[in-house]
């Protein structure tokens, strides 16, 4: 054991790390090889989406882990692509919100089929509905405990 963490541990966070990153690339190439859309913007057409409202620029960086300087870049490229619409905020002249526009969401309807099939190609259908469970609870468990540790820093998770 190194530095408190027994290497059973640390090979599962390795694990983890390399099985995210090898799947995401998947789904990323899937996306862009048959819709042409990068899984940043499927992402930010998914969550603007389901919203019932639209979103403020610095909640969507926030929900994407992106900088805002990244976020606006981001929302840039899909509202020259006419995925997205922005406008002033009503009551706060510096406030920007961000809508997805009608082609947008049709965008994101002929995207999702790919994206949950890519999901169940390279990860559900690896997993027993025991396995599933299993790592349903250890990462709620795991996103609950980093959600609070960072409420306590103040810094948006």
């Amino acid at each position: 054991m190194e530095h408190g963490i027994d290497t059973d541990r640390l090979e599962a966070w390795a694990l983890f790390l390399r099985a995210h990153a090898t799947v995401v690339r998947l789904l990323e190439d899937e996306l862009e090889e048959k819709r042409g859309l990068a899984l940043t913007s499927y992402e930010v057409l998914l969550r603007l989406s389901s919203a019932e409202r639209p979103w403020r620029m610095h909640e969507l960086a926030d929900s994407l882990l992106l900088s805002r300087s990244g976020a606006t870049r981001l929302v840039e490229k899909l509202e020259k692509e006419g995925l997205v619409e922005r406008e002033m905020c009503e009551g706060d002249r510096r406030g920007i919100q961000i809508a997805v526009t009608p082609k947008g969401k049709s965008t994101l309807r002929a995207a999702v089929p790919v994206h949950l099939q890519g999901i169940e190609d390279h990860f559900t259908r690896h997993l027993s509905k025991s396995q599933t469970a299993q790592l349903r609870s250890a990462f709620t468990k795991i996103v609950t405990a980093a959600e609070a540790d960072r409420r306590k820093t103040h810094q948006p998770v």
